[in-house]
């Protein structure tokens, strides 16, 4: 029987590249989702392009590479060099066409993109989660990866016959509810940054990747700059202290144009003065009412928070939410990373 040819491995500019290539990336997308989240509907074509072609932080260094096989390309990895509190981290995600793993491919793709890691600096890989079980976890874990932390993603159907309407949650006496999307408004951004940090004390398990700590004015209008430039709506609901006028708490929903029919449930934080008065689920709760008029192509929004983190999913399953799949975060030194693969044949891949 003859072998499959070797992959060929090269950068990618999503941009710039090529209708063919983009139906291909589209092609094997679909086929990877049908069977690593099959509990998922297929991705679009636009999505899929989309966020090839979208960064997920605004101050990250982001490069992408594909595997070609017969010139079709089967792969697709990519890094994005974090900055602030976790300018160590090289964030890595890696996807294979299911009929083309275990031959050596992904292998193959990491390699450049773990030399990339180490040119630009930063000293962790960490990479997207993979389900317990899975065949991807058993690479990671043959290519050296330690596990740091669980995740469970949960999902809120907006519309449709399965849809969940989420009960009301009256804000407590003495705050008020205040929303926008796009920019913050002058007089709230000062403690809107300020109540950002406070999600630094979120539940993370063991993982090194850590929220930024260090909001200010001039990073949250950076931050609403970046999602313009990517064609992503932002919406922000913050509880507003009465006796002071400052942000008490706050929860942001994203969602991006190229796939309007699914938002993220992004930060909710409530500052540790304020807590135990029912903020998150008030803010939650107004956000999603929100939502439901004012984004009409809406179906689904996710979230994701460590296992450990139960307050918060217990709110968010008093809203509706239902746990969707659960991930496991990895990660290893980009030195030890690029010596274990240099002790490994190619073969050794999903």
């Amino acid at each position: 029987m003859t072998p499959p040819p070797p992959p060929v491995i090269e950068p990618f500019d999503p941009h710039a590249a090529s209708e063919a290539d983009l139906d291909a990336l589209h092609a094997f997308r679909v086929a990877a989702r049908a069977v690593d989240m099959p509990e998922d509907p297929a991705p679009s074509r636009a999505a899929v392009v989309g966020q090839a072609r979208t960064a997920t932080w605004s101050d990250s260094v982001r490069a992408l590479w594909v595997a070609r096989v017969d010139g079709t390309v089967v792969g697709l990895g990519s890094h994005e060099l974090l900055a602030g509190v976790n300018s160590t981290i090289g964030y890595v995600d890696l996807r294979i066409h299911p009929a083309h793993r275990r031959r050596g491919i992904g292998t193959a793709l990491i390699r450049p993109i773990a030399e990339s890691v180490t040119a630009g600096g930063r000293d962790l890989v960490l990479g997207v989660p993979v389900k317990p079980g899975s065949a991807g976890e058993a690479w990671v874990t043959r290519l050296g990866f330690a596990f740091t932390a669980d995740v469970v993603v949960q999902r809120l159907v907006v519309r449709g016959e399965d849809a969940v309407r989420p009960r009301s949650a009256p804000v407590a006496p003495g705050y008020r509810l205040v929303e926008w999307s796009t920019a913050a408004p002058e007089e709230l951004i000062a403690s809107y940054a300020a109540a950002r940090q406070a999600i630094a004390d979120a539940p993370r398990g063991g993982s090194s990747y850590r929220e930024e700590g260090r909001w200010t004015p001039e990073t949250i209008r950076e931050a609403e700059r970046h999602y313009v430039e990517q064609g992503a709506q932002e919406r922000v609901a913050v509880a507003v202290c009465e006796a002071d006028g400052t942000v008490a708490g706050l929860t942001i929903v994203v969602r991006y144009m190229f796939r309007p029919e699914l938002g993220y449930q992004f930060d909710t934080a409530v500052m540790p003065a304020h807590r135990g008065r029912g903020l998150g689920l008030a803010l939650k709760s107004a956000m999603l009412g929100t939502l439901r008029s004012e984004w009409p192509e809406l179906e689904r929004i996710h979230t994701s928070n460590n296992t450990t983190n139960t307050y918060m999913l217990a709110v968010n399953e008093e809203l509706g939410f239902r746990p969707l799949r659960h991930g496991r975060y990895y990660e290893l030194p980009t030195a030890q990373l690029l010596a274990n693969l240099a002790q490994l044949p190619d073969a050794v891949s999903r």
